[in-house]
């Protein structure tokens, strides 16, 4: 443990001196989370109600973040030929194998989408 902190003091440090921040990064960086707690769009639930985009980004991280070695970082809703398309970016921890992960979030978010949403086909990933 005390060889990990020292590792991962190391790390900090180097980050804090070899790279400096560009001068956007901050406004950058608040953009991004602005668009992520915002409530988004209206999306079609059944007759006469909607589930936001938020909510369903929510949905996706909880989902995504409980795979083991894996973090959901921005998500985004687009329309592709009139059909929603979730687009994640995911992080995943170094001695994991990137693609078996991947595909593993793609499952668990798919099978969370399936639960909680009335699309008959769950949008990819």
């Amino acid at each position: 443990m005390a060889r990990f902190a020292a590792l991962s003091q190391q790390l900090v440090d180097r980050d804090v001196t070899e790279q400096t921040p560009t001068p956007g990064w901050l406004d950058g960086l608040l953009d991004t989370v602005a668009q992520e707690v915002r409530a988004g769009r209206d999306l079609p639930y059944a007759e006469g109600l909607v589930v936001t985009e938020g909510a369903v980004r929510t949905l996706v991280r909880e989902a995504g973040d409980g795979v083991p070695g894996a973090l959901v970082g921005r998500t985004r809703i687009r329309d592709l030929d009139g059909a929603p398309r979730i687009e994640i970016e995911l992080s995943v921890l170094g001695d994991r194998p990137l693609v078996a992960v991947a595909d593993r979030v793609r499952e668990v978010v798919a099978a969370a989408l399936r639960r909680h949403t009335p699309s008959p086909r769950p949008p990819s990933t």
